[in-house]
């Protein structure tokens, strides 16, 4: 994933890019469209949100919402490198945001 500056909206996204070239299967790009129908019909505060997508040079890119607080994994890795782990209350908040995103999508 790269992060890109959207002009029109002033604002950063993130590109998610799928190599679809000759060697890509049917099935695979299948899949790629599947995911951006169901972005589309996503939401929710805890869900990053679907913005658009195109294929340019035999890339399908998903541009999506750029979290800039990071994502659970980024948290995970600066709680590791400061050698401490998360409170009580900040684990109970992640939990519930994870709950009430999973449930939303499910």
């Amino acid at each position: 994933a790269s992060l890109v500056w959207d002009r029109p909206a002033r604002s950063y996204r993130v590109a998610k890019e799928i190599h679809i070239g000759k060697t890509t299967s049917l099935k695979a790009q299948q899949t790629a469209e599947n995911e951006v129908e169901v972005l589309k019909g996503l939401s929710h505060t805890n869900v990053v949100k679907y913005c658009d997508s195109f294929i340019e040079d035999g890339t399908f890119c998903i541009i999506m919402e750029y979290a800039d607080g990071g994502d659970l994994s980024a948290a995970i890795v600066r709680q590791r490198a400061l050698k401490q782990r998360f409170r009580t209350d900040e684990v109970v908040a992640i939990l519930m945001q994870c709950a009430k995103a999973l449930n939303y999508i499910h």
